[in-house]
């Protein structure tokens, strides 16, 4: 028996990949922004502290000499 592409995959031409209400799909994508924007932050924050204390390594290797 031949199921279509809308039983099958939830996906219909009209709808595309996400065959469901349009409140679903804006929760999803604010927790995706709000878990891209902490990962984006994080990334930024752990790049400023390896910056600093690389600064302050070659700071304190230039003062000894």
């Amino acid at each position: 028996m031949m199921t279509s592409e809308k039983q099958f995959y939830n996906w219909t031409i009209d709808s595309g990949d996400y065959y469901r209400q349009n409140s679903d799909y804006d929760k999803l994508y604010a927790a995706g922004k709000k878990k891209e924007k902490i990962i984006r932050n994080l990334l930024w924050g752990g790049s400023a502290v390896i910056a600093t204390v690389v600064f302050f390594f070659l700071l304190s290797i230039v003062g000894y000499k």
